[in-house]
C-alpha cells in the first residue's frame, strides 16, 4: 500500500470517466481525487456538486495546479494526444485512456516530450490489468516453453475493437500480415504473426450484455485455454475424453479459474475485474515505486498501427 496517496486530477467527466474510472478511485488506496478539468463552466459545476474536489473550466487551470501530480486524461481520442503532451509538459504523470495515439504524428509527439522528461506515461489498455487476462498470459507463456508450435487466437467482442488490437500484440507479439472485412461497424481480421501464431479478431455493432460479448480462445493441437466476460478462464489439455460417468459438471476434464477464487476479496467488484481499478492501481505503484507501466507510448503506437493496417485492409476490399 502507498503511504503517500498519489494526487490526480481529471480532465474529462464524460459517461465513460463517471461509470469507470472515478468509481474505481474508491477501490485504489494509493491515490486520492484533487480536482477535475472539464470544458465549460457549466459542466465544471456540475462536477464540483457531485465529487466535491476543485473543479476547473478549462484543462489549463488544473495543470496549472500545484497540488496535482498526476493526471488522468479521459476525453475524446482525437485531443488525447494534445492533452497528453500538455500535462507532461507541466511536469505532470499522465494516464491516458484510449485510444490514446491515433496517428504517427500523435506518438511522434508524446515521444518528443517524454524525452525531455521524467514523468510517467501510461496508456490505459485495460484489459492488460484485468486479472483474467493477466492469468491467461501467464499460462499461455508456460505453455509455449513445453513445446513448439504455433498457436490459433479466436478473439470476439463489441465494436470497441481496438482494446482487442492491443490484446492479441500483448498474446502473441508482432504481426506481419493483417487481412479484414468489415460491414459497418463490424469487422472480421485475420492476424499472421511473426512467431507463426495465427489470429481473428471478430467485431459486431450488436450488443447485448445479457449474452457472452467478450470471448478470448488459445488453441493447439495439445489444448485449449478460453477466457469469457473477464470471469471465466478454463484450461483443457490433452486429447483423452472424459466418460460421461465419471465427470464432474464445473470441471468437465479442464482447469477452471474465476474471478471469486482468485482476486482477493475486496476486489471482487466489475471494476476490478475488469481492470480499470488495477491499472490506476499501477499508474499508482510506477509513480512512487518506479516501475515501468505494464501499457506504453510504444504499445500504445503498435496498436494503431495495426488498426490503421485493418482499415486499410478493409477499404482496398470496398
Amino acid at each position: 500500500m502507498i503511504e503517500d496517496p498519489v494526487r490526480i486530477g481529471f480532465i474529462g467527466a464524460g459517461q465513460h470517466a463517471r461509470s469507470m474510472l472515478y468509481p474505481s478511485l474508491h477501490f485504489v488506496p494509493g491515490v486520492r481525487l484533487t480536482a477535475i478539468a472539464t470544458r465549460t463552466v457549466e459542466s465544471a459545476a456540475r462536477a464540483e456538486m457531485d465529487f466535491h474536489v476543485r473543479c476547473y473550466a478549462g484543462y489549463e487551470r488544473l495543470l496549472a495546479d500545484d497540488e496535482v501530480e498526476a493526471v488522468i486524461v479521459s476525453v475524446p481520442g482525437g485531443i488525447s494526444a494534445e492533452l497528453s503532451a500538455a500535462a507532461l509538459s507541466a511536469r505532470k504523470h499522465v494516464l491516458c485512456e484510449t485510444p490514446a495515439i491515433t496517428s504517427p504524428e500523435d506518438a511522434e509527439r508524446i515521444r518528443r516530450v517524454l524525452s525531455r522528461t521524467d514523468r510517467v506515461y501510461q496508456v490505459a489498455f485495460c484489459l492488460r490489468y484485468a486479472p483474467i487476462y493477466r492469468k491467461l498470459r501467464a499460462l499461455l507463456d508456460a505453455w509455449r516453453k513445453e513445446g513448439e508450435g504455433a498457436f490459433c487466437l479466436d478473439i470476439r467482442y463489441y465494436e470497441w475493437i481496438h482494446h482487442f488490437y492491443n490484446m492479441a500484440l500483448y498474446l502473441a507479439g508482432e504481426v506481419k500480415g493483417v487481412h479484414a472485412w468489415g460491414q459497418g461497424k463490424s469487422r472480421r481480421v485475420v492476424l499472421e504473426f511473426e512467431n507463426g501464431d495465427l489470429g481473428t479478431i471478430r467485431s459486431t455493432a450488436f450488443q447485448n450484455h445479457a449474452i457472452p460479448y467478450e470471448e478470448v480462445e488459445v488453441t493447439r493441437p495439445d489444448g485449449m485455454l478460453r477466457a469469457t466476460d473477464r470471469s471465466d478462464l478454463r484450461h483443457y489439455r490433452g486429447p483423452e475424453a472424459v466418460p460421461s460417468r465419471e465427470m464432474e459438471f464445473d470441471t468437465a476434464g479442464g482447469t477452471i479459474w474465476r474471478n471469486s477464487a482468485s482476486v482477493a476479496y475486496n476486489r471482487l467488484n466489475t471494476l476490478y475485474a475488469s481492470g480499470y481499478a488495477a491499472e490506476i492501481e499501477d499508474f499508482a505503484e510506477c509513480i512512487r515505486g518506479g516501475k515501468m507501466p505494464l501499457s506504453s507510448l510504444e504499445d500504445a503506437a503498435r496498436t494503431d498501427a495495426l488498426r490503421r493496417a485493418v482499415e486499410a485492409s478493409v477499404r482496398g476490399r470496398g
